[in-house]
C-alpha cells in the first residue's frame, strides 16, 4: 500500500510541475492537478491537503539535498568549501529550474522564497552559542537566495562561474 501511495504522490508532483510550466502557481487548482495526473480526487487528498502542500513537498525534496552539505559550509570561512558548495548549489539549481519551470518562469521566485523559508526555519533546532553565530547563518542564507532570485528574475544571463565569483566576494566580506 505504501508503494502505491508513493507512486500516486509522485504522479501528483509530476503533474503539478507540468502545470507550473503552463500557468501561474496561484491559478493551479486541485481539479487541474487530478486531471493532469489522471488520479482520483480522493487519491489527491490522501497524499496532499492542497496545491500549496504539493509545492511544499517539492521544496522539501529540493532543500533536503541542500541541507546535507549546508550547515558545515555555512559556519565555515573555508573558501574552497564555499566554492564547492556554491558550484553544486548553482548548477543543481539551474538544472532543476530548467526542468521545473521551462515556460512559466514567474513561478521561480515562489519556489526560491519557499526554499529560503525552509532553510532558514530549519535552523530553529540548532543551538547557537551567541547572537553573531545565529544571524551570521541567516545573513548568508538570505544573501545567497536573494542573489539566486535576482539571477532567475533576470533570466539567468550570467554564467554560474560569474555568479559564484560574485557570491564569494560577498560571503567572504560578511
Amino acid at each position: 500500500m505504501r508503494k502505491k501511495t508513493e507512486a500516486v504522490s509522485a504522479l501528483i508532483k509530476k503533474a503539478f510541475i507540468e502545470l507550473m510550466n503552463k500557468k501561474y502557481y496561484m491559478d493551479i487548482t486541485v481539479t487541474d492537478v487530478v486531471n493532469e495526473a489522471g488520479v482520483a480526487r480522493a487519491s489527491f487528498y490522501r497524499n496532499f491537503k492542497s496545491t500549496n502542500d504539493i509545492l511544499e513537498s517539492l521544496v522539501d525534496d529540493i532543500t533536503a539535498d541542500i541541507k546535507e552539505t549546508l550547515l558545515p559550509v555555512f559556519s565555515s570561512d573555508d573558501e574552497e568549501s564555499w566554492r564547492e558548495f556554491l558550484f553544486n548549489l548553482i548548477y543543481t539549481f539551474r538544472s532543476r529550474q530548467k526542468k521545473l519551470i521551462i515556460n512559466y518562469p514567474t513561478n521561480i521566485p515562489i519556489i526560491l522564497e519557499k526554499m529560503n523559508d525552509h532553510l532558514v526555519y530549519s535552523q530553529d533546532s540548532i543551538h547557537y552559542t551567541n547572537i553573531r553565530e545565529k544571524y551570521y547563518l541567516i545573513a548568508r542564507f538570505g544573501l545567497i537566495f536573494m542573489v539566486l532570485k535576482g539571477w532567475t528574475d533576470s533570466g539567468m544571463k550570467e554564467s554560474p562561474e560569474d555568479l559564484i565569483n560574485y557570491l564569494m566576494s560577498l560571503i567572504l566580506a560578511i
